[in-house]
């Protein structure tokens, strides 16, 4: 037999071998516990540098039972006498407390500027007119709903600007 036939024979054994299906299943399943073997090791690595960045096992010890060791030696120093000595009481320092105050503003009731009613907000509508921008407002008015109505086409006349307006505009757009 040459080498070639020899190579041939061979092969065509091994081809006839990998096409049997337990041998097929076995490789399949090989393959897989490398692949989980591989994440195993990957998991066991971050597993050991998260365990090695905790204080208590910085400190490989290679004895069976936990250590009473000093991590560092103190050096001990002789004295020839005690009067070298001088003895500090720590100073207890006060506390600071600070106490906040919060000033309740009481804007739940707003005054009318034309009826001098007191209009709670929290329950009824107030109304702002202003001339100007409402962020530089010249001249505004705080009214309740009975005068605002009253008054609105005379403010409108004197060149008030009011929100509700331009809501009531908007308004009249979308339904026209």
């Amino acid at each position: 037999m040459t080498k070639d036939t020899t190579r041939n024979a061979f092969k065509a054994t091994l081809d006839a071998i990998m096409n049997i299906p337990i041998v097929k299943n076995i490789i399949d399943e090989n393959n897989k516990l490398k692949r989980k073997n591989a994440d195993l090791k990957k998991k066991n690595k971050a597993l050991r540098s998260v365990i090695y960045t905790m204080p208590e096992f910085r400190n490989k010890c290679s004895c069976e039972s936990s250590c009473d060791k000093p991590i560092v030696s103190i050096k001990k120093e002789k004295i020839d006498n005690d009067d070298d000595i001088e003895i500090i009481e720590p100073v207890e320092k006060e506390n600071i407390v600070y106490v906040i105050k919060e000033e309740e503003k009481d804007d739940r009731y707003v005054r009318c500027d034309e009826c001098s009613i007191d209009i709670d907000c929290h329950n009824n509508s107030i109304h702002v007119v202003y001339k100007g921008t409402p962020g530089c407002m010249e001249d505004d008015k705080t009214m309740c709903t009975m005068c605002f109505q009253e008054q609105q086409t005379v403010l409108i006349d004197a060149g008030y600007k009011c929100d509700d307006w331009s809501l009531e505009e908007d308004k009249w757009k979308y339904i026209m």
